[in-house]
């Protein structure tokens, strides 16, 4: 790549330059002229090797249906890259093929909300996972290598595409021992990606009163580092004297004292604006029942005022605490760049339903300029909003997994229709109330009258099911219909 231009060295330095030589090197591996082999390097193929004979001294003729098809994806993915709220550079396509449970999966990126559902294990964080090295985010592979007839080259995972038009290979490495090990995935050729990745471990802060004060308020990036520092440390199994809870105090009660300043202490233009701008978000983001009014540091600790009472930041809920801790990470994230992209594995976790419900459109306005990239179970996160492109994994016959975007998720549609024909859910009822209506109709004859009907009824009513009724009814005509 250097000596294609004439021995510069700084080509990585430039986007164009860059996105340039690698669509250029995926076209080589399309037509088969290249072959990828263990980390950044290539080998030319026979076909390669004919292709230069043939052509010595004149411009390749790149024609065929691999090419055609080429040309129509780079098309694809400039338009989709037009279609961003603003000029960053991001994710468009992920194609993973043969790779652990994965059969087939391709994903297109929306250009505001993609979200990953399916069934436990089915690998929605395994994909989310791909994309988190992007953000300084060490994801666990772990794979078992049986017997030594294991290829030493690296496995072929798929491919990464941006929108500046670089598609990546991605990698695993091969595994050099028998057992339960950690597997090393390498996009070759990633671009840089500005975001966050928040995982669906959330932390458990428990109280620590502040120790010190900073000499001086952190930038925004600072902060973000230590919490995402801490965060990283449980996510691995380590410990630390500081939970992330008590940095993001610690930042905000810096961000009060130092955004206003005294007689003494020049004001911080950065603090305030962290301190009144995370306040901004907050009244966005938070239940409107909560009554959000102000964030208020007295005595050295930072308390929630709403407009039923005060609390401390330690005394949120499971549910608040999560939210907190996801703004105030987006919010810092923002301050240094307009548009990103945003990762979150389960952002339903802790939250109440009506929560569920109300977190993606308020992240979304609250947001307008960032892209996110989400993983849940929730039919309440699944149809969030009307605009965004959906994806099901779904397991097929062979226990593989493949991924169906789904054409047309109605977001008016009931939880449990959600459950059952996106999440693959076989009933949305209870074991017990499924238990109950069998039971009531166990006894039924082929073609029912009505007075078998009312005793049905009957029977629901005195185990308390009388509301299930209908639904009674629809088993009988599936039976029927069996």
């Amino acid at each position: 790549m250097t000596m294609a231009h004439g021995g510069r060295d700084d080509w990585q330095q430039s986007a164009e330059l860059r996105a340039g030589l690698y669509q250029g090197l995926d076209l080589l591996e399309t037509l088969r002229f290249i072959e990828r082999m263990a980390g950044y390097n290539v080998l030319l193929t026979d076909r390669g090797r004919r292709a230069l004979a043939q052509q010595a001294g004149q411009r390749v003729d790149f024609e065929g249906a691999a090419a055609s098809e080429w040309i129509e994806m780079q098309e694809l993915n400039a338009a989709m890259s037009r279609g961003l709220w603003a000029d960053h550079t991001t994710f468009n396509r992920l194609t993973v093929e043969n790779w652990r449970q994965f059969a087939a999966i391709d994903i297109e990126f929306h250009a505001r909300l993609t979200v990953l559902t399916g069934v436990n294990a089915a690998g929605k964080t395994t994909l989310l996972n791909l994309l988190a090295p992007h953000f300084s985010w060490n994801s666990q592979f772990v794979a078992s290598r049986r017997g030594v007839e294991e290829s030493t080259n690296p496995t072929h995972v798929g491919h990464l595409t941006y929108s500046n038009g670089v598609r990546a290979a991605v990698t695993q490495d091969p595994l050099w021992a028998e057992g339960v090990q950690q597997a090393s995935v390498t996009v070759i050729g990633r671009q840089d990606v500005a975001g966050i990745f928040i995982s669906s471990h959330r932390t458990v802060s428990g109280y620590q009163p502040l120790q010190h004060m900073p000499v001086r308020f952190s930038e925004a990036e600072a902060l973000l580092q230590e919490f995402a520092a801490e965060v990283q440390t449980r996510y691995n199994g380590g410990m630390s004297n500081f939970p992330p809870l008590y940095r993001m105090k610690e930042g905000l009660v810096s961000a009060a004292t130092y955004g206003y300043g005294n007689k003494a202490v020049v004001a911080s233009e950065e603090a305030r604006v962290v301190w009144e701008g995370f306040q901004e978000v907050l009244a966005r983001l938070l239940p409107a029942d909560l009554e959000f009014e102000n964030l208020l540091v007295t005595d050295g600790e930072l308390l929630v005022c709403t407009s039923r009472g005060r609390f401390p930041l330690e005394a949120a809920s499971g549910g608040l605490s999560a939210m907190l801790e996801l703004s105030w990470q987006i919010y810092l994230r923002s301050r240094r760049v307009e548009a990103f992209t945003v990762c979150i594995d389960e952002p339903e976790n802790h939250l109440h339903p009506e929560l569920q419900r109300s977190i993606v459109p308020a992240l979304l306005e609250a947001f307008p300029n960032v892209r996110f990239i989400l993983a849940t179970h929730s039919p309440f996160v699944v149809t969030a909003v009307a605009d965004a492109a959906v994806y099901a994994l779904e397991r097929g016959s062979d226990g593989t997994v493949s991924s169906r975007r789904l054409q047309s998720v109605n977001s008016a549609a009931s939880t449990d229709e959600t459950l059952t024909n996106v999440l693959g859910l076989s009933s949305p009822m209870a074991l017990w109330v499924e238990n109950g209506i069998r039971e009531a109709v166990a006894d039924l004859p082929p073609d029912p009258t009505v007075d078998d009907l009312r005793r049905v009824q009957a029977r629901l009513s005195e185990i308390g099911l009388s509301s299930q009724f209908p639904a009674a009814i629809d088993a009988i005509a599936d039976r029927s219909n069996r």
